[in-house]
């Protein structure tokens, strides 16, 4: 079966992307998650050699006017600024996607190098909204079947995580219906 996906621009408003509505014809609905991640490669290169142009000048004039601490130390913030953003930007290549096919659902999730996969039978599957122990937290997007579970978009925002909730229930249905897949 042939599944229709999508490309998601991580630098969009939102962080959610939907395949294009899919007909009854037997193929599968996937939806992706990513992270917002305004910050691209270019943009990444562009901030760093400006903090480091600033940084460096600042840091060579006090060592001019004999403050030379100032030149390991500025070496040393720009490292951990490089870091920063290299995880930032591999941080934003991170997914997951919900497959939904006619008797299963599918979720593969990327964080950095590594990658999950959890099936669960669609007729048994459960969405929920599970509210959060306190109001200092979010709340949980799962996906429950015969006792295990699985948490999705604990990147997204709470209108985001309800949005999605509310597609995937209706492209899931509840335990015991398997309703008609129409793209969400």
């Amino acid at each position: 079966m042939p599944m229709r996906t999508d490309v998601a621009h991580r630098a969009g408003p939102s962080a959610v992307a939907v395949a294009p509505p899919v007909t009854a014809s037997g193929r599968d609905v996937s939806i992706v998650l990513r992270p917002r991640c305004l910050l691209t490669h270019a943009s990444a290169l562009r901030l760093l050699a400006v903090t480091c142009a600033i940084t460096f000048a600042a840091a060579l004039l006090a060592a001019a006017q004999g403050a030379w601490p100032a030149l390991p130390f500025a070496a040393l913030e720009m490292a951990v600024l490089y870091f920063a953003l290299r995880l930032s930007l591999a941080r934003g290549r991170d997914f997951e996607r919900i497959e939904i096919s006619e008797d299963s659902v599918r979720v593969v999730a990327r964080v950095g190098a590594r990658t999950n996969e959890t099936r669960f039978r669609r007729h048994w599957a459960r969405v929920r909204l599970q509210a959060a122990e306190s109001t200092l937290h979010p709340h949980r997007l799962l996906i429950e079947c015969q006792g295990r579970c699985c948490e999705l978009g604990a990147f997204l925002t709470e209108q985001e995580r309800a949005d999605v909730a509310g597609r995937l229930k209706r492209l899931i249905g509840r335990v015991g219906e398997s309703p008609e897949l129409t793209g969400g």
